[in-house]
């Protein structure tokens, strides 16, 4: 079964527009990745603290692919490291850089490590998601959200948006935007 890009025979719909992947990294692809994350270079510190970190995620982003529709394009990965007693403001996936050629249609947020708080809320509906590490959170990137304060121990995720092409775009244009999204 497919919903709007992805296949959810493994998930857990939440709502219709938010869906858990339990395990969709086991507990030794998580260890991976987090010394990947820790070997990978800062990009920057957010506004809150959180070290964002580029670091080797391909084989992340090849199990993301796999979920996928072939009209679906997944964005950048990047590892977050939010510190103890820290939160993200409630905000969308849509806001930041935009461009007419593509869509933002989905976030996803990755979880790595075991933490207290750090709960991931979705206030508009009332739901706060605990996952567990090698949890997979796929939400609409229209969906306001935020994450509680982590208590005990940093809180490492991978997130990403998932997009569209604009289906009115000249096939040169179309190939142009799919060639930079993939690449």
């Amino acid at each position: 079964m497919n919903f709007m890009g992805f296949d959810t025979k493994n998930s857990t719909e939440i709502n219709g527009k938010i869906w858990l992947y339990k395990n969709f990294l086991s507990e030794d692809e998580c260890k991976i990745e987090i010394e990947k994350i820790k070997n990978g270079n800062i990009n920057k510190i957010t506004d809150n603290g959180a070290k964002q970190i580029n670091f080797d995620n391909k084989f992340i982003k090849d199990k993301l692919i796999k979920l996928m529709k072939e009209d679906a394009y997944i964005g950048d990965i990047a590892a977050y490291d939010t510190p103890i007693n820290k939160f993200w403001a409630l905000h969308t996936d849509l806001e930041g850089e935009t461009n007419k050629n593509y869509n933002k249609q989905w976030g996803i947020v990755g979880y790595l490590n075991s933490f207290e708080g750090g709960e991931l809320l979705f206030p508009e509906y009332g739901i706060i998601v605990k996952p567990e590490p090698g949890d997979l959170v796929i939400h609409h990137a229209s969906n306001s959200h935020s994450v509680a304060l982590t208590k005990s121990d940093n809180r490492i995720t991978y997130t990403a948006e998932i997009y569209t092409i604009n289906t009115d775009l000249p096939p040169i244009e179309r190939q142009k935007a799919i060639d930079f999204l993939v690449n």
